[in-house]
């Protein structure tokens, strides 16, 4: 069985890179969306990489990976808190 440390232990490294990875796609907010005054609560929505047309060309990987990790960590906790906690 796997240990309860290992999965938590995954799901914060990769919580930790989902947050570098909003920070990094940020950087790459379409002009319009960085004249608006809501375009800072981007960064803290967890489900930026979902709204991928807010952001440039160069931000669309950062959704794609973005759009990957987040069911993955959020399975990861489902699995770590009904398995382990309860």
């Amino acid at each position: 069985m796997i240990s309860k440390g290992i999965i938590l232990t995954t799901a914060i490294f990769l919580g930790v890179a989902y947050l570098i990875l909003s920070f990094l796609a940020f950087r790459h907010v379409t002009d319009e969306e960085k004249k608006s005054k809501d375009h800072i609560l981007l960064i803290m929505d967890p489900w930026w990489p979902f709204y991928s047309s807010l952001y440039t060309s160069g931000a669309r990987k950062f959704c794609m990976i973005g759009k990957i990790l987040f069911p993955i960590i959020v399975g990861l906790y489902i699995w770590y808190f009904t398995l382990f906690v309860c």
